[in-house]
């Protein structure tokens, strides 16, 4: 909780879009990937409204205000994955779209932890 709150109070200083840089590479045991590929959001250009809110919301700063859709193929490489952008976007033009391999290991690896919402486990005691 102690390393939480520093990040937090650390986080409210910052003035500064994130860099892929300042993510931590992650490993998991299922594809043993050097790199993090993260779940990227789906953009559906029908329903976008062009309001900006997922540009302003982005912490990468990497979604065009005019368009809606990511600035250009170098952004999109860059998307850390959060949903940000899924989370504002009042229109539904922005939605979490998994590839094949995802959607598997969603349904066979993490089963019902994919799509059930949980607060983290806290074990006092230990």
């Amino acid at each position: 909780m102690e390393k939480a709150k520093i990040f937090g109070a650390d986080s409210l200083n910052k003035s500064k879009y994130l860099s892929p840089e300042d993510i931590p590479v992650q490993l998991d045991m299922f594809s043993r990937s050097k790199k993090y590929y993260p779940l990227k959001p789906f953009f559906i250009s029908g329903e976008c409204t062009q309001c900006g809110i997922c540009s302003e919301k982005c912490p990468i700063g990497i979604i065009s205000p005019e368009t809606g859709d990511y600035m250009n193929k170098k952004a999109k490489d860059l998307c850390i994955g959060c949903m940000a952008c899924v989370h504002f976007c009042k229109k539904e033009a922005k939605v979490a779209k998994p590839d094949f391999i995802m959607e598997q290991m969603m349904k066979y690896i993490l089963k019902k932890a994919s799509w059930q919402r949980l607060e983290p486990l806290t074990i006092f005691g230990l």
